[in-house]
């Protein structure tokens, strides 16, 4: 019978690059490998208050009552597989992701949209890589959830708005960071477009007359912008009309005498 829904950390972990280990080691050295990085992923488990719901070919599942419990196994299962020395020439890794959420609990296995969230999250993982939502990020306690770094935003199926992705950063060089060949976040531009007009006196036909004598005086002359050829046309028309209202003012002047 189904228990009623409670929340659980549900953890998913993958061996990486399974299939290319088939075909370069054999179905005998093959299921070796796989079996131990499971053994690793079980150990781990036991050694954090979690429970090994199941093993389905080369992934595991687990359930912890609490998110930290998950996130420090993830740490734990992932050193110690990337310690094991190489099967051939193939470096054994697992993909971990986790989310904390509420499941059931149902003939022994777990179900609920957790669940699934939990499977998302480790196929868009990498090999020796943690992935975990961004709210299970802030369920963790402190010194825990400043391990942590936001990579991306996932589209899950079925959900209505696309889900923050973060991973949690078990090494401590900065250069076995790994990152998720999904998504790229763009940092926000440095500086915004204005549509606004810009100030008269930054375009170049507001000099003053002097001012541009004192330019040409200085270098050489560069070629006439739009702007410039603009601003030349406008003073040839108003020197054109300029006589023209002199005569009209003068004629004015005879008339009334």
């Amino acid at each position: 019978m189904p228990t009623p829904s409670s929340e659980f950390a549900v953890l998913f972990a993958d061996v990486s690059g399974s299939t290319r280990m088939y075909e370069e080691l054999g179905d005998a050295r093959a299921l070796s490998a796989i079996g131990h990085c499971l053994g690793l992923v079980r150990s781990a488990c036991d050694g954090h208050a979690g429970r090994l719901v199941k093993t389905i070919g080369d992934e595991a599942m687990a359930v912890f009552q609490l998110a930290d419990d998950a996130a420090q196994a993830a740490a734990e299962m992932q050193a110690r597989v990337t310690e094991q020395p190489a099967v051939g020439t193939q470096a054994l890794a697992i993909r971990v992701g986790f989310h904390f959420g509420p499941a059931i609990e149902a003939d022994g296995d777990f179900f609920g949209d957790s669940v699934n969230v939990a499977a998302r999250l480790v196929g868009v993982a990498h090999g020796a890589q943690v992935i975990l939502s961004a709210a299970t990020a802030q369920a963790l306690s402190p010194w825990l959830r400043a391990r942590t770094r936001e990579v991306t935003a996932l589209t899950v199926k079925g959900k209505l708005r696309d889900m923050s992705v973060c991973e949690l950063v078990w090494r401590d060089s900065v250069d076995d960071l790994t990152t998720l060949s999904t998504r790229v976040i763009a940092a926000p531009a440095a500086f915004s477009l204005s549509s606004s007009p810009r100030p008269r006196s930054s375009r170049p036909y507001a000099r003053s007359r002097s001012e541009r004598r004192r330019l040409t005086a200085a270098g050489p002359v560069r070629p006439a912008s739009a702007c410039d050829r603009a601003f030349r046309k406008s003073c040839q028309c108003t020197l054109t009309r300029r006589p023209a209202a002199r005569r009209a003012s003068r004629s004015t002047t005879v008339s009334s005498a």
